[in-house]
């Protein structure tokens, strides 16, 4: 016979729960469930305890879970702890108010878990922290669903954002289109990079040129090994793409002068990407032409 007749009902448990007196795990078929307003859980020793057991039980786990809280909302709950507490344990309380006390009690711990921080979810890939924009490796921070979109948002753990603006690294492949020879075969190709301050800002993004369609490169070593190819000398893969396709592989701007047609690129973005140019050879072929 268990000592819940106080509760509007009480049976064995069909569920698995955490009791609501000592947070010990229950077992369906062996402990408890009682209603009070909704079911909760209780574990056999606390269900066949009596009230003085109970409180004492609710107490201590009162007190483990309000450590976690502000100092501000752990003294409002404590505020709220009955006074006729000290008289269930001096043995001068009735069984009326040691129910209540009860009551009172499991009511206080449901404001408590409601209070109490979410528990730090981590993250398990790479991100970067909504708070300071910098990257979160693998495992080191925290995610959080935002109640609005209801996506998963990275952070840093608190205090691990770092004090200084992440840097960017800048490519070492301008954006543009090129033509390098990889395992004996030329083929064309397209680099993009993620706009400053936008969500890809410091990614990098290669495609493949087939007819006028562009695909992406997915697989990273391939990227890498395209990249690497280019980085090795931009100027000649870029000349490369603009002396097969006449067209500057930087602005796509046609090259109608022999010499910027002989170099693959126009003399503007020569300067601004700092390719070598020769611009008294440039002006000579100019007025030859």
């Amino acid at each position: 016979m268990t000592n819940l007749a106080y509760f509007q009902r009480s049976m064995v448990t069909k569920c698995k729960g955490k009791c609501a007196f000592c947070g010990t795990a229950t077992v369906p078929g062996v402990d408890y469930a009682a209603l009070n307003g909704k079911w909760i859980a209780v574990c056999a020793t606390h269900a066949n305890a009596d009230l003085t057991a109970q409180i004492s039980a609710l107490v201590l786990s009162l007190n483990d879970q309000a450590a976690s809280l502000p100092e501000a909302e752990s003294a409002l709950l404590a505020a709220r702890i009955p006074s006729t507490l000290p008289a269930v344990f001096d043995g001068t309380a009735s069984y009326t108010e040691a129910v209540s006390v009860v009551l009172t009690l499991l009511a206080l711990q449901t404001t408590v878990h409601a209070l109490a921080p979410a528990p730090v979810r981590a993250n398990s890939y790479a991100g970067t922290c909504q708070t300071c924009k910098g990257r979160v490796a693998e495992g080191a921070g925290r995610i959080q669903r935002d109640a609005s979109t209801g996506k998963w948002l990275t952070f840093h753990l608190d205090g691990q954002c770092p004090t200084v603006a992440p840097t960017v690294a800048t490519p070492t492949v301008p954006a543009g289109r090129y033509a390098v020879t990889l395992d004996g075969v030329l083929k064309f190709y397209k680099v993009d990079h993620g706009a400053a301050g936008g969500k890809w800002e410091g990614c990098t993004f290669v495609s493949v040129q087939a007819s006028d369609d562009f695909h992406p490169i997915r697989n990273r070593a391939s990227r890498t090994a395209i990249l690497d190819a280019i980085a090795a000398d931009v100027a000649g893969a870029a000349g490369a793409y603009g002396q097969h396709f006449k067209r500057c592989g930087f602005c796509m701007h046609g090259l109608t002068r022999l010499y910027s047609r002989s170099m693959g690129y126009g003399p503007d973005c020569a300067d601004n990407l700092g390719l070598p140019f020769d611009h008294a050879a440039y002006a000579a072929s100019a007025k030859a032409e």
